[in-house]
C-alpha cells in the first residue's frame, strides 16, 4: 500500500462491490493505491446474524484475488453496526462471533490491516478482543486500523444533551464530545500497542488549533476524507474548504508519513479528480527544506545520543555532520567577529591571534577559522587539537594540500594538554542536542588553563530547554526496545520527533558559560546542577509521555545556533531534539500543571541525568544514580 512518489491515496467503500477483481483493476488503473472494503455478505449483518452458521457469512471465495493483491491492496473493512460492547449480551455475542470470524477469515487471506470503527468512547469489550486476538497472533502480522471520527456525529451531542438534562449535570461540561477521548481510551485498554493504527475522518467542521496538534501528535497512520465534504471550485473541480486544507498542510508538515483514502465514490466510477487534488495538496503542501530533507528516514526513530569523549566517532558520523553547512557558516561568522574585536584595525599588521581549535574532528571548524581569518584581515596562528587518532592522517592531509601547513597538530585530549601559550580565542563544538549531554562543560573546564586571562570561548554560553510532549509512537518505540524491566524507559534519547504534540512551551533548565572562573573550574561539583520547571496548564486534555529536550547556544555576541522550536536557526540539522521519557503514560486534564524536576549528577567516573513529575502526580525517580544511562567520561 505504498506509493513510489511517497503519497499512498485508496478508496473506501461502504459495501461489497459486485466483482471485487474488476473494481479493484479499475482501482489500480486509476492510480489508487489500495482498496478498504467489506467482504461480508449484506445477508450477514448484525442482529441478523446466525450463530454458528459462519461457513456461508463471506460474499466471496480466497480465490478471487492472488495472496500477494490481498496483501499489498486490499484493508479489510469491518461491520461498523458489529457491536460488541452491546448491553444485551445476546445481541453482543453475536456480535463477538461476527468479528471475529471476519477477522480470522482477513487473516486466512493475508491481508496485513483490518478497520474498526469507533462510535463512543467506552469500548472496553471491543479492546479486549483486539488486544487478544493480537497478542495469539503467530505468524500473522495483521495490524488494526482504528477509524475515530474528527467530530462526533450531531446525534451524539444530542444525546449527551438529553443525559445531562436527564441527569442534571451541567450543560457547559458537556455541551460536546470530544472523539479524541475515544481514541485515548481506546489505545490505554490495548497498552499503547504499536499494532493499532489510528485512522482519523475528517467532518465538516474541525477543532480548534490545539486539538488539531493533539491529534497530529497521535501518529496518524490513515486520514480518511469523504467526498461530502468537498466543494466544487470555479473550474467544476471538488477541491477541499481553505480550512480543511489547511489541516491537511499541518499534517504533510508534522505528521510523517501518513496514507490518505477517500469514501463515498460511487463504486462503478472511481473518479480521479479526487485522487489527482489529493497528489497536488501534496505538491503544494509537503515541501522539504533543508532539515526535513536530511531528517527523512529519521522521524520517530530512537537514537542513542553519541558520547565523543569517550568514543571515537567514525567516518561516516563526522560527514554527516560536515554537511551541514548553516552550523559552520555561523561559525565562521563568530571567529569573524571575535578577531574584529580582538584586534583593532590599527594592530592588524602587528598583531597575531593565537587560536585554539579543541576537538578539531577532520577540520571543517579549521578551515572555517583560516577563512575567517583571511576575511577579516588578521594574522592567527592557529593549533588544532583532536584525541581521536583516527581524524588525525585526515587532518594531517588537509593541513598539507589546503592549508600550507600553516596549522600546528596535536594528537592529545583537551583536558591534559599543556599548551605552548595561551589563547586568544578557543573554538570548540562540543554540543549535544541537549546542550551539555556531550560532556562540553567538563572538556572546556579541564582545558580552561589553555585560556589567557581575557579569552575568548567560542561557543560563549549555552543553555538547555524542556517541554512537555505527548507521543504516543515514541513511547511506544522505547517499550518494543525494552525486553526486561523498564530500563529503556529511563534514558535519554536523540529523536527526530515529527508525530508529536507539544503541550507547553519550553522553559530554560541548565545554563553555562565559557571560559570559567579558575576557582570554579577546578570544583568537581561546578556543573552539576537541578531544576524544577511548572508549565503554564494544558489548554485541553492530553496525554504525557515525556519531555522534549532542546538548547541555545551563545557562539558569540549576536551570532548564535538554535534547535528551540520558536527559533530555530533555519535549515540546520546537525542537532534532533533530546526526548526524556516517562516510566509510563500520565493523563492531563484542562487546566493541570505540569512540574518537572531534572538533575544533572557526576562522580569521578560519569554525568547522568535524573528527572521525574510531581505534578498532575509523582512519579518515581528516572535514571537514579545513572543506573539505566551515564554519560562516561
Amino acid at each position: 500500500m505504498t506509493a513510489p512518489n511517497g503519497l499512498s491515496v485508496g478508496r473506501e467503500l461502504d459495501f461489497i462491490p459486485n466483482n471485487l477483481r474488476e473494481s479493484l483493476t479499475d482501482l489500480l488503473g486509476a492510480g489508487y493505491h489500495f482498496l478498504t472494503t467489506p467482504f461480508r455478505h449484506p445477508h450477514y449483518r448484525s442482529g441478523t446474524y446466525p450463530l454458528g452458521a459462519v461457513p456461508s457469512m463471506f460474499a466471496r471465495p480466497d480465490t478471487v484475488l492472488s495472496t500477494t493483491e490481498w496483501r499489498t491492496a486490499i484493508v479489510a473493512k469491518m461491520d461498523p453496526d458489529l457491536d460488541v460492547d452491546h448491553p444485551n449480551p445476546i445481541l453482543r455475542k453475536k456480535a463477538e462471533a461476527a468479528l471475529m470470524a471476519d477477522l480470522k477469515y482477513a487473516m486466512h487471506l493475508s491481508v496485513v490491516c483490518s478497520q474498526i470503527c469507533l462510535k463512543r468512547r467506552d469500548n472496553p469489550n471491543l479492546a479486549r478482543l483486539l488486544y487478544s486476538l493480537i497478542l495469539n497472533q503467530q505468524a500473522h502480522v495483521m495490524k488494526i486500523w482504528v477509524t475515530v471520527p474528527l467530530n462526533a456525529p450531531n446525534s451524539m451531542a444530542s444525546q449527551r444533551l438529553n443525559k445531562c438534562l436527564e441527569n442534571g449535570d451541567s450543560i457547559v461540561e458537556h455541551d460536546s464530545e470530544d472523539t479524541w477521548q475515544w481514541w485515548r481510551a481506546f489505545r490505554s485498554l490495548v497498552d499503547e500497542s504499536e499494532k493499532f493504527g489510528l485512522v482519523l475522518e475528517l467532518t465538516e467542521n474541525l477543532p480548534d488549533g490545539h486539538s488539531m496538534k493533539r491529534w497530529i501528535g497521535e501518529g496518524i497512520r490513515c486520514i480518511t476524507v469523504p467526498t461530502s465534504i468537498f466543494v466544487l471550485n470555479k473550474a467544476g473541480f471538488p477541491v477541499l474548504p481553505v480550512p480543511h486544507q489547511r489541516l491537511i498542510a499541518d499534517v504533510f508538515q508534522m505528521a510523517g508519513y501518513v496514507q490518505f483514502q477517500v469514501s463515498g465514490l460511487n463504486t462503478k466510477h472511481h473518479d480521479k479528480a479526487y485522487l489527482e487534488y489529493m497528489f497536488y495538496l501534496q505538491k503544494k503542501y509537503a515541501r522539504m527544506d533543508t532539515y526535513r530533507y536530511y531528517g527523512k528516514g529519521y522521524e520517530d526513530q530512537l537514537q542513542i545520543p553519541l558520547q565523543p569523549l569517550q568514543d571515537n566517532l567514525e567516518s561516516s558520523t563526522y560527514e554527516c555532520f560536515e554537511q551541514d553547512p548553516v552550523k559552520y557558516h555561523e561559525y565562521q561568522r563568530a571567529i569573524f567577529h571575535a578577531l574584529q574585536d580582538r584586534v583593532p584595525v590599527s594592530e592588524k599588521d602587528d598583531v597575531v591571534v593565537v587560536c585554539m581549535v579543541l576537538g578539531a574532528g577532520r577540520g571543517p571548524l579549521v578551515h572555517r577559522l583560516l577563512m575567517a581569518a583571511e576575511k577579516a584581515e588578521r594574522k592567527v596562528k592557529v593549533y588544532a587539537l583532536e584525541k581521536n587518532a583516527n581524524a588525525i592522517p585526515t587532518l594531517v592531509c588537509r593541513n598539507r594540500q589546503e592549508w600550507n601547513e600553516v596549522v600546528t597538530l596535536v594528537h592529545c585530549d583537551m583536558r591534559v594538554w599543556d599548551p605552548p601559550e595561551k589563547a586568544d580565542i578557543v573554538i570548540s563544538e562540543l554540543l549535544g542536542s541537549f546542550g551539555d549531554n556531550e560532556l562540553s562543560p567538563e572538556c572546556l573546564d579541564g582545558a580552561n588553563k589553555v585560556f589567557k586571562p581575557d579569552g575568548i570561548s567560542i561557543p560563549q554560553a549555552y543553555t538547555s530547554y524542556l517541554a512537555p510532549i505527548q507521543t504516543p509512537r515514541v513511547f511506544q518505540a522505547t517499550r518494543v526496545m525494552n525486553h526486561a524491566g523498564r530500563e529503556d524507559q529511563e534514558k535519554p534519547y536523540v529523536v527526530n520527533l515529527t508525530s508529536f504534540c507539544r503541550l507547553a512551551e519550553p522553559l530554560p533548565t541548565f545554563e553555562f558559560t565559557h571560559p570559567s572562573k579558575e576557582s570554579e573550574a577546578k570544583d568537581p561539583d561546578h556543573n552539576t546542577r537541578y531544576t524544577a520547571l511548572t508549565f503554564k496548564p494544558c489548554p485541553t486534555e492530553a496525554t504525557l509521555h515525556g519531555f522534549g529536550g532542546y538548547f541555545t547556544s551563545v557562539l558569540y555576541k549576536t551570532v548564535r545556533l538554535s534547535i528551540h522550536p520558536s527559533d530555530h536557526s533555519p535549515g540546520m540539522f546537525s542537532w534532533f531534539p533530546m526526548y526524556f521519557p516517562l516510566q509510563r503514560p500520565v493523563q492531563i486534564r484542562a487546566g493541570d500543571r505540569v512540574t518537572v524536576h531534572m538533575w544533572r549528577l557526576r562522580d569521578e567516573h560519569k554525568v547522568w541525568y535524573e528527572w521525574t513529575i510531581t505534578e498532575p502526580e509523582a512519579l518515581p525517580i528516572h535514571n537514579s544514580s545513572g543506573k539505566h544511562y551515564q554519560i562516561g567520561f
